[in-house]
């Protein structure tokens, strides 16, 4: 289980704009957009009043890296963040981080590495050995922090966990040692 700090605040723009062409979000959507966002003037907002000073607007010409991140509030967060994921999950399961399951009704084998919804992503490893699902476990959560940083994310560690769950087939039933 890892949640990301702030996940719409930080996607790279440049990232975000690959895996939307990627499924073919035309060019001049994405621009209208990504400048939009680059352009917008920004106040701090608190309980006694909005702040004089604003930072932002046309004066990003003059500084080295534009504003980016998605922003809370745009329709189109959540379905950037999940066009940008699941490039990342691709790279994982090309890796072989995935685990095989076989649908009970269907008998189809399909490969599953994880769910994710908005900043929140459950990674799943298996084997038969606890400890090489334990490292298997860590190189697959370090390198999604690792993907999910390069594309902006930033692992928030005081929010994610794992556990490994060992089970044993005893007398017909499964079995786990707590």
């Amino acid at each position: 289980m890892s949640d990301l700090k702030g996940c719409y605040d930080r996607i790279v723009h440049i990232a975000a704009c690959l895996a939307l062409l990627r499924v073919v979000v035309s060019r001049t959507t994405l621009f209208s957009m990504f400048e939009t966002i680059q352009r917008m003037i920004h106040r701090v907002c608190t309980a006694v009043g909005d702040s004089e000073e604003t930072y932002g607007g046309d004066i990003f010409d003059e500084w080295e890296n534009k504003m980016q991140g998605a922003l809370q509030g745009n329709c189109a967060g959540p379905t950037i963040f999940s066009t940008l994921s699941s490039v990342i999950f691709k790279i994982l399961r090309k890796k072989g981080h995935s685990d095989r399951f076989c649908s009970v009704i269907s008998k189809n084998l399909f490969l599953l590495l994880g769910f994710a919804f908005v900043d929140d992503c459950d990674l799943i490893q298996s084997g038969q050995d606890p400890c090489a699902v334990a490292e298997s476990m860590q190189t697959v959560i370090r390198e999604w922090g690792d993907l999910m940083e390069i594309t902006g994310g930033a692992l928030e560690t005081k929010k994610s966990y794992w556990y490994l769950i060992d089970y044993e087939w005893m007398r017909g039933k499964w079995t786990t040692e707590m």
